[in-house]
Order: C-alpha cells, then structure tokens, then sequence
C-alpha cells in the first residue's frame, strides 16, 4: 500500500503492515535485500498502520484495467470537469507526495481533478484537501474496500 517507484527493486513508501510473514506467502520477488510483491490481504485499518487478519495473504495479480463493475467515477465524466490546471495539480502531487500526509497508494491527474486513493477516508481527508487547496481540485477516493 503506497508509492512504487519504478526501479529495479522497486522502491516503496506506504504504511507500517503489522503480523506480515514473508514465509506465509509465495510469489515474493527478491533483489538488493529488497524482498516484495503483489498480495490481497484482509486486515483492519487503523487510520495509520494496518494489521494482518488471521486469513493468509493471497498472491495477486493486478489487473491491467479496472474491475467491470467498478463504477465510472463521476469527477471523469468531461461535463464534470474540475477546475485545476495541470501544473497547479502536478504541484499539489508533489508538495502531498513530499510530505507523506496523506498516507497515499495511489494519485492520477485527469480532467482537471488530482485523484487521491488512501487507505480509508470518512470525509475528513477531503474536507481538509478542499481547505488546504480549495474545491474542485482534489479528489479523495479510498483504496482499501469493506471485506465481503
């Protein structure tokens, strides 16, 4: 969960994961002391570290397009263009990226919005971003999705 640099390891940022074993799971890549991988995991999120459920990682293979029935997020729809000009978003990816608050898993910039995945967000994150930079420019989205 966080930023994956594209390197060889990939250099990571995210949360503190407590109860992760790496003996627990396969499909873990290995290079420079940098052991990762891609996994689904269920756990509980505290607002600042996520713990491991007792039911074991699964290795994962991300998608390369979104899941069929994800809803179209309505910000993407061309007459609900946000205000933000790309430089002035590129600038507030940078400066929330540099500061590491939000803890975030993913940021894009399309059609006038910086889109920001965390982990959960019940509204204070967004309420903040749109104090922070004004309305119309951020767009908070949570990552992590209630377990069925």
């Amino acid at each position: 969960m966080g930023g994956v640099n594209d390197s060889y390891p990939p250099g990571c940022t995210g949360p503190t994961i407590h109860g992760w074993d790496w003996d627990s799971v396969d499909g873990e890549k290995r290079a420079a002391n940098v052991i990762w991988g891609d996994y689904e995991v269920r756990g509980i999120w505290d607002g600042a570290s996520f713990t491991v459920s007792k039911q074991p990682p699964q290795s994962f293979t991300p998608p390369t397009e979104p899941p069929r029935n994800r809803p179209v997020d309505p910000l993407l729809d061309p007459r609900n263009r946000g205000t933000g000009a790309k430089s002035r978003l590129e600038q507030i990816q940078r400066a929330l990226w540099d500061s590491g608050q939000p803890v975030l898993s993913e940021t894009q910039i399309e059609n006038g919005y910086l889109f920001l995945w965390v982990p959960y967000d019940d509204g204070s994150i967004q309420a903040e971003m749109d104090k922070r930079f004004g309305p119309n420019l951020v767009a908070v989205r949570n990552a992590f999705l209630p377990a069925n």
